[in-house]
C-alpha cells in the first residue's frame, strides 16, 4: 500500500516520526517522487491488515507530528528562557557567605563531589 504526501504541506521530520510509530504494526519505505513524499506499507511476516484503516490511522499521526512540530517551534523562546531561569535558580551565589559556605569540607564529601562532578569521558 502506498500513500502520497505533498512535500510543500508536510516536512520530512513530521513524516519520519509519523512512520516510525507503525513500525510495529508493518514494514515501512519512505521515498520520493516529484514534489511527493510516499510511503509504503507492506505486512509483517504475512499478517494482513486493513490498509484503509492503517491509512487513515497513519494521516492521523501525520497530522499530530505536523501540530506537535509547529507548537514546538512557536514555543522554543519560552522553553529556553523556562531552562535557563531553572538553571540559573541553582546557581550558587560565591559572594554569599553562611555557616555551610564557610566550613570545611570533609574528605567523604570531596569524594562524592568528584564522583559527581567527573567527566563520563573521563571512564574510558
Amino acid at each position: 500500500m502506498r500513500i502520497r504526501y505533498d512535500k510543500t504541506l508536510y516536512s520530512k521530520e513530521a513524516l519520519l516520526k509519523a512512520a516510525y510509530h507503525f513500525t510495529d504494526k508493518a514494514y515501512v519505505y519512505l521515498g520520493v517522487e516529484g514534489g511527493c513524499f510516499f510511503v509504503d506499507f507492506t505486512a509483517k511476516d504475512g499478517t494482513p491488515f486493513e490498509k484503509e484503516k492503517l491509512g487513515n490511522a497513519f494521516k492521523n499521526e501525520l497530522l499530530a507530528q505536523m501540530i506537535h512540530q509547529t507548537v514546538s517551534k512557536e514555543t522554543t523562546v519560552l522553553r529556553e528562557l523556562l531552562v535557563a531561569r531553572a538553571l540559573s535558580s541553582t546557581m550558587v551565589d560565591e559572594g554569599a557567605s553562611s555557616d555551610v559556605a564557610e566550613s570545611p569540607m570533609t574528605e567523604d564529601a570531596l569524594d562524592e563531589l568528584d564522583a559527581i562532578a567527573k567527566d563520563w569521558f573521563d571512564e574510558k
